[in-house]
């Protein structure tokens, strides 16, 4: 049986040293037999990466969690030399992570859609259709909170920033009027 693997997670590190071409320091595959997208990546202390994007597939190829349902968050530590560190899976039935960043006090958010039920990976029920989804990690990459904004219809995270104050900037769109968390209606 021919296994192809569609839209790996893909990462090359190159140098930009100068105005000189850029020299390919290392490139690494990431996923597994089912669709694998990667959307965001953060530098870490340690000069490796943390990826995070979403994943249809189960505990093979290398990723070692099995699947929660259509999609769920995977999160993916690679190390200076491109070498997988570790990986997790976050999520329930329907969930996708667009974003991840650095936090001031060390640790990771993530941020994306959940369309779960609280259960397993997720603490909170959704709101509605879609809600934004927040993860917190550590370095280690284990949950350390998670939490889901929305209302009565749909909403995607696209983008999480930690501010100065401790804070969290998210920035995405809305399909529902005022409800639940949200306190506008759409323009």
């Amino acid at each position: 049986m021919l296994r192809a693997l569609f839209a790996l997670f893909l990462t090359i590190a190159c140098d930009f040293a100068g105005a000189q071409v850029p020299i390919r320091m290392w490139d690494s595959c990431f996923g597994g037999s089912k669709l694998d997208i990667v959307d965001g990546v953060v530098e870490t202390p340690d000069n490796g990466i943390i990826l995070t994007g979403v994943s249809a597939s189960n505990n093979d190829g290398n990723k070692s969690q099995i699947s929660q349902g259509y999609y769920d968050f995977w999160v993916v530590k690679a190390d200076a030399s491109g070498n997988l560190v570790w990986d997790k899976r976050f999520g329930e039935s329907d969930d996708g992570a667009f974003d991840i960043h650095s936090t001031i006090d060390g640790n990771y958010i993530i941020g994306g859609y959940s369309q779960s039920a609280a259960n397993g990976d997720k603490s909170e029920n959704s709101h509605g259709n879609k809600d934004f989804w927040l993860v917190k990690i550590n370095p280690s990459g284990d949950k350390m909170w998670d939490h889901c904004y929305g209302g009565n219809k749909g909403e995607t995270l696209r983008g999480a920033k930690s501010t100065a104050d401790g804070g969290y900037l998210l920035a995405g769109y809305s399909f529902s009027g005022m409800s639940g968390d949200k306190t506008q209606a759409n323009k």
